[in-house]
């Protein structure tokens, strides 16, 4: 029996304003299993106002190498084995963004660099491809429409350079119409509407129980379907009190409606709750 080990080192650093605030950290790995190993992410916020609720700019970038999880590297089973010795999975990821949260608004683009992306292949082995480029826009707005009516929509569109490796949805849209209103002022509110949740077909993962892992499969897409979901919700001074229908269009406009490869939604299923926090 052998046993792995690492040893790394760590620096941070963090500055707070309401026109610069900054967030940075380093680490780097200089004994053991990952030795040479390095992760570097940051975060930064942009206003010209004192106002935070301000249209602001805010981004973040993570750098890493890191070496392969042992389990990837080497496994053995009574239904699986393998024995590889993959390279470092180096990953460059820069978000950016343009919030106004006084408007509820915000507008991003997210962009993702993966060199020797290790993946489980149509065979559920791991596997080590060749450059993956990951890019996304997403935009998303509250709208307040007459007195009460809220409609959130977020929209996001992306796209990848190797769909052998890494299959994702082109469009996912999530919108939320509720109504909303005071029914005792100050101490009970009230909210009343539905959820509707959307992504466009494609190969999602499909599960190995035998190596408890997901993996690229093409025998069928899934997708296309919208997942609505009604609700009544109250907030009653610290307590939030909700009924819920999941899944209420059930059967509608089919009966294709999976989560992931051969693991369907739930069905239409009623639920109920309340949440109550305790503070002083």
């Amino acid at each position: 029996d052998s046993k792995e080990s690492s040893a790394h080192l760590g620096l941070a650093a963090f500055s707070d304003s309401p026109y610069l605030a900054y967030r940075g950290a380093v680490r780097l790995y200089f004994e053991g299993y990952r030795a040479d190993d390095k992760e570097i992410d940051g975060e930064i916020w942009l206003s010209p106002w004192k106002d935070s609720r301000m249209p602001r700019l805010k981004g973040s970038v993570r750098i890493s190498e890191i070496t392969p999880s042992v389990f990837l590297n080497s496994y053995f089973s009574n239904h699986a084995m393998w024995s590889n010795s993959f390279a470092k999975e180096k990953r460059f990821m820069l978000n950016s963004a343009l919030e106004a949260k006084r408007w509820e608004a915000e507008l991003g683009y997210n962009l993702a660099h993966i060199q020797d992306y290790v993946y489980f292949n149509q065979n559920a082995l791991p596997e080590q491809a060749d450059d993956i480029t990951i890019t996304s826009f997403y935009i998303q707005k509250n709208f307040y429409v007459l007195n009460g009516l809220n409609i959130f929509n977020r929209v996001v569109w992306q796209a990848n350079t190797n769909s052998d490796a890494l299959s994702i949805p082109n469009l996912i849209v999530f919108s939320s119409i509720y109504y909303e209103r005071d029914i005792i002022k100050d101490v009970l509110k009230g909210q009343l509407g539905f959820n509707v949740y959307y992504r466009t077909r494609f190969f999602a993962d499909a599960y190995s129980p035998n190596i408890a892992q997901f993996y690229s499969q093409r025998a069928d897409k899934i997708g296309g379907y919208p997942l609505a979901d009604a609700f009544l919700n109250f907030k009653w001074k610290r307590a939030l009190i909700y009924l819920k229908f999941d899944h209420v269009n059930q059967g509608f406009p089919n009966n294709e409606y999976f989560a992931t490869y051969l693991y369907p939604y739930n069905p239409r299923i009623f639920k109920f709750g309340v949440l109550w926090t305790f503070y002083d």
